[in-house]
């Protein structure tokens, strides 16, 4: 995928996470698209990727919803964080992408409480985890099969036509 298909990608994930969904499905937690986002473009081609894309849409997330600035920035940081280590292990698996997606939500969904406490609020760890963290984490992860069969590398893809040959 080219950079200026990465980057159209990403500005229509913001918009439809931020300007469209919430209206069109007005129950909460809404999947996180742009997490998905940063974790797929780390899974594919590393934290070169990865972590630009945390730093511009996390601030870009903080800006256009109207959050605590800096919230979303440093969970998508964290995520990239946890996945340096094992992005060429996981590269181009699908069902290693579904397992870490809905694993490092849960982690950026609790990560979430620890900055909103710092910032002064007062949540509950557990009903947060069971009433946001773990229904957002359930809901990123068939997002991510999809953006997974979107986004990745050109020669993934033809690797999987030769096999069907």
């Amino acid at each position: 995928m080219r950079n200026w298909e990465i980057l159209g990608t990403s500005v229509l994930l913001l918009l439809l996470q931020s300007a469209v969904l919430p209206f069109v499905w007005p129950v909460l937690p809404l999947p996180d698209l742009w997490l998905i986002a940063v974790i797929l473009l780390t899974f594919f081609y590393g934290p070169r990727y990865g972590l630009p894309a945390a730093l511009i849409g996390g601030l870009a997330t903080d800006v256009v919803t109207g959050t605590l600035v800096g919230g979303h920035l440093l969970v998508y940081l964290v995520a990239v964080a946890l996945l340096r280590p094992f992005w060429r292990i996981l590269q181009n698996r699908l069902r290693l992408t579904f397992l870490a997606v809905f694993f490092v939500s849960l982690v950026a969904g609790e990560f979430g409480v620890f900055v909103a406490k710092a910032a002064g609020a007062e949540i509950s760890w557990l009903r947060y985890f069971w009433g946001t963290a773990l229904p957002q984490a359930v809901m990123n992860a068939p997002c991510s099969v999809l953006l997974h069969l979107w986004w990745r590398p050109q020669r993934e893809r033809y690797r999987d036509a030769e096999k069907f040959l």
